[in-house]
């Protein structure tokens, strides 16, 4: 994912948002901006180069203008303060799954819409953005949504923590429960350019395949995935609690992190149309340029627990200086 000003964009347990924007930083925390939430798990690109911030404390939206929060005081859509999922669709909408097992949308294609033209339970927020539920709260039956992918022809897929995913195709909803996908405690969606759509959590890695519409386990032996994404050449990649792993087509093989980045907790793993990846820690993030790993202590100690990113990838290459351990840009070289 990338916005179109070309900047990388990170999010952090307990420490906000940061914006890496031409090699300076900008920072986003409740303290210094507006009421934006420290604890955020999620960020999607908003319509103007922006960011849409889910967290422990509701929604948020960051742009050059200024930075906004959404709550269900002045929003009767907004179903519940901890957002931990948030995705933007191909029709312009942006999707939010809550820690009750809801899910609403924001119209954010740039359609303005009044009062008059809102269907029952809708919404218009003071923008003309139209605000609706997709699906309403149910904590026992589906728990937190902790991932919204946006499938293609194969609809949009909601994972839930305990119960399995939620598709919506063709306007009909239907279930893929946890003993069909043989992951339990679901964590992350991914797809890849063949129509594969993979399933990381507890249990093994296992994918959705569309041409003979069966669930494949891919890999066994590591009982906790904490996340997996598709490089655009086909190249599988897996966060665990041991650090990464990668599939090249042929095998499978960790991939070399340095000792340095401390925690090999590997929560999400991001790459780019180019073939550049990022891979948030428990204790920072680290960047991978094809065939090797470079780690950047050059952030904000808010990224000491990152939990979701995008990024351009217009932004410079980073280097490594093995002096100080942090980096440069090598257009500063």
């Amino acid at each position: 994912m990338e916005t179109e000003d070309g900047s990388f964009w990170f999010a952090a347990w307990q420490g906000g948002v940061a914006q890496l924007k031409k090699n300076r930083w900008a920072v986003y925390r409740s303290s210094e901006v507006g009421r934006l939430h420290d604890y955020v798990g999620a960020l999607a690109p908003s319509r103007e180069s922006g960011v849409w911030v889910g967290s422990a404390g509701g929604i948020g939206l960051i742009s050059e203008e200024a930075m906004r929060q959404f709550s269900a005081q002045d929003n009767p859509v907004i179903q519940s303060a901890s957002v931990y999922a948030v995705v933007r669709l191909s029709n312009g909408e942006v999707w939010f799954g809550t820690q009750e097992g809801g899910v609403f949308a924001c119209d954010d294609s740039g359609v303005v819409v009044s009062a008059d033209g809102l269907a029952k339970g809708e919404f218009a927020d003071e923008e003309g953005r139209r605000w609706h539920t997709v699906l309403p709260s149910s904590p026992s039956e589906r728990g937190q949504i902790t991932d919204i992918l946006d499938a293609g022809p194969l609809g949009v897929w909601v994972a839930t923590m305990n119960a399995g995913i939620w598709v919506l195709r063709d306007g009909e909803w239907s279930r893929i429960p946890p003993e069909k996908t043989h992951v339990y405690r679901l964590r992350k969606l991914a797809m890849g350019p063949d129509g594969r759509v993979w399933a990381a959590g507890g249990g093994p890695l296992s994918c959705y395949d569309p041409t003979d519409g069966e669930w494949h386990v891919f890999i066994d032996g590591i009982s906790d995935m904490q996340c997996v994404t598709v490089t655009p050449d086909g190249d599988l990649i897996a966060g665990t609690p041991w650090g990464l792993r990668r599939f090249d087509h042929v095998e499978w093989g960790p991939v070399e992190t340095p000792r340095a980045i401390g925690s090999p907790l590997v929560r999400v793993v991001y790459v780019s149309d180019r073939g550049i990846g990022w891979a948030g820690t428990k204790e920072g993030i680290v960047r991978l340029e094809k065939p090797r790993w470079q780690w950047t202590s050059h952030s904000p100690p808010l990224l000491s627990d990152g939990h979701a990113f995008y990024a351009d990838p217009e932004t410079p290459p980073l280097a490594v200086d093995a002096e100080n351990r942090g980096v440069r840009f090598e257009d500063e070289a």
